[in-house]
């Protein structure tokens, strides 16, 4: 059975893997309050196990093999497959795919199938052979790319994973599939903008349960203050109706959307129904500390705590739930034995511990911590730990020697190489910063990578090799960065034609940037739209007073527009802050257009 939940666990989009919810390096209290749900689902050994009770695997599971079993009616050996799979007798159907693909060598479903078997039997390599082979067979067809960016994703490929499921998208961009994988790896990434569009795409409505895709949706769409479709998501349901695992699920969204009162009203009807779960207490004090509450938050952990053993992560949820509460010393006591303890600390562990160190105002502390568990023990996590105190507290040297150390332990972690070369950046380090960056896109094809070694580039004046790494980043995939930055080199150039349309994609993610702005406007004014293109350097021009440049280009658009006395007085204005500012305006009369 272990092996069908591993298979499942690929088909839930990874959202309870141990890939899905990787700590940060820097504590983020609404990050945390989301893994700490997760964490707090797992009732059973399996995480997967945790989401088949509560509906969400078992329905999928389902609706996944009558999806299959549709597409291979008309074919009895193939239906023999899909029956021997949806009922976990796993060899069985890999076998019998085996001498099935030796009769028919191309056929796509197959192939398909047989990476399914192999996937639940927790053969990952196999079945991404079988998903690339089944992709090539049957190229029309966007789930064989969409089921390789599963297994990509739990594999930890997760560049490779987005790339395959944006593959799958283009094939067909209304696949609802493939949309909340990709959804939840952006998720994953911190990419939440770019994440929202697809989880709404792969969001099933039902009017019975939250599901593991709207929780994830609430808390991205409540990062980009999209409170509409938190609003959407939640509805107007009544307590008294509600089950268990809905009242579970509603408390959390609420503390989420910042509305813990509320939360600790749907914790207390959970705690008191029959059929609790047994977090439904955890939970509980989780609300009350963000509401302010804390007697009731202490009682409840000091209550658990003297009931039984903790294990490291619960013990590691409670300090976490002291500081959210403001019981900085009532946390140093529940993680005494935490700091005592000699094993291994994890990621998440370290996190809250150093968080508890900054509470106290002790960065020198949490500093000597790490090096004494790094003398006794070294490992990459506690470098990156030690190295992101470091920069926080300016020693940049210090923290580019704790990467460096992280990344001979560790050469393959993308994530390494982009702090090593923020360091060196912030260091003034600058050609080390652009070396270093140019081995991380070696490692990832992220479009957010190419955009930063593009940025790089930039810092050490080097246009065209920036110029290059912004269209490398965009052939990958839309990035923020590296649209505004592009529209600015073409601008730069006199190409504004070119410029407009990465122009105003950056404007569309970020209407309210006053850089943004100043660019999109200046595009505009020189591409024939006057009139908006004055209106948005104007908003620009109230956010940056003090922007020599934005306010000449202002002026030369307010001459262009007929306002020639308040263009000359502005003009002048900027030409006494930035003597040289003509120069850089890159273009002096729009009369002719």
């Amino acid at each position: 059975m272990m092996n069908k939940k591993i298979g499942l666990g690929l088909a839930i989009l990874s959202v309870f893997g141990s890939t899905a919810l990787a700590s940060p390096v820097t504590y983020d209290a609404d990050q945390e309050m989301l893994d700490a749900l997760v964490r707090r689902l797992q009732l059973t050994s399996t995480a997967v196990e945790t989401a088949e009770r509560f509906g969400d695997v078992s329905r999928l599971f389902a609706s996944q093999f009558t999806e299959l079993s549709d597409r291979v009616s008309g074919d009895a050996a193939l239906s023999v497959m899909v029956t021997a799979l949806g009922t976990g007798q796993f060899d069985k159907t890999e076998k019998a795919a085996d001498a099935y693909l030796d009769i028919h060598p191309e056929s796509a479903l197959a192939f398909e199938i047989r990476g399914l078997a192999r996937s639940y039997l927790d053969r990952l390599d196999d079945a991404l052979v079988d998903f690339s082979t089944a992709a090539r067979l049957a190229p029309e067809s966007a789930i064989p790319p969409t089921r390789r960016g599963v297994v990509l994703a739990a594999m930890g490929r997760r560049s490779d994973a987005e790339m395959a499921l944006r593959d799958a998208l283009k094939i067909d961009p209304t696949s609802r599939r493939a949309a909340q994988q990709l959804g939840f790896e952006l998720y994953k990434d911190g990419r939440y903008a770019e994440a929202l569009p697809y989880l709404k795409q792969g969001r099933v409505e039902d009017q019975t349960q939250f599901t593991i895709i709207e929780t994830v949706l609430i808390d991205a769409a409540y990062r980009l203050n999209d409170m509409a479709t938190v609003a959407d998501i939640l509805g107007a349901r009544s307590r008294t109706d509600l089950s268990s695992y809905l009242l579970m699920m509603r408390g959390s969204a609420y503390l989420l959307t910042g509305a813990p009162e509320d939360a600790v009203a749907d914790f207390r009807a959970l705690v008191a129904q029959a059929d609790a779960p047994p977090q439904s207490q955890l939970l509980l004090a989780r609300a009350l500390a963000r509401a302010g509450e804390q007697d009731e938050t202490f009682l409840i952990l000091k209550n658990m705590e003297a009931s039984r053993s903790l294990a490291q992560a619960e013990r590691t949820e409670f300090v976490a739930l002291a500081l959210d509460a403001g019981g900085v010393s009532e946390a140093r006591q529940m993680a005494a034995p935490l700091l005592a303890d000699p094993a291994p600390l994890d990621p998440a562990t370290l996190d809250v511990l150093i968080r508890l160190f900054v509470a106290e105002k002790n960065t020198d502390g949490a500093l000597a911590f790490l090096s004494e568990r790094l003398e006794r023990r070294p490992s990459s996590t506690l470098y990156e730990r030690r190295a992101s105190l470091n920069a926080a507290r300016r020693a940049y040297s210090d923290a580019v020697d704790d990467y460096r150390s992280a990344i001979l332990l560790t050469p393959d972690d993308p994530g390494l190489y982009r702090e090593l070369a923020l360091a060196h950046s912030r260091a003034g380090n600058r050609v080390e910063a652009v070396t270093t960056a140019k081995r991380l896109t070696g490692l990832s094809r992220l479009p957010s990578d190419w955009s930063f070694l593009g940025a790089l580039y930039e810092d050490v004046n080097r246009p065209a090799a920036a110029q290059e790494a912004y269209e490398k980043a965009l052939s990958l995939g839309p990035d923020f960065l590296a649209s505004h930055n592009l529209s600015v080199a073409y601008a730069r150039n006199g190409d504004f034609e070119k410029a407009l349309p990465l122009s105003a994609a950056a404007y569309e993610r970020q209407p309210d940037n006053a850089a943004v702005q100043h660019s999109y406007g200046w595009i505009l004014a020189n591409t024939g739209d006057l009139k908006k293109g004055l209106a948005l350097l104007e908003k620009a021009a109230v956010q940056s007073p003090t922007d020599a440049l934005l306010q000449y280009r202002l002026s030369i658009v307010l001459g262009a527009d007929g306002q020639k006395q308040k263009a000359k007085a502005l003009r002048e204005a900027a030409v006494m802050a930035d003597s040289g500012v003509a120069g850089k305006s890159g273009r002096d009369n729009l009369s002719a257009r």
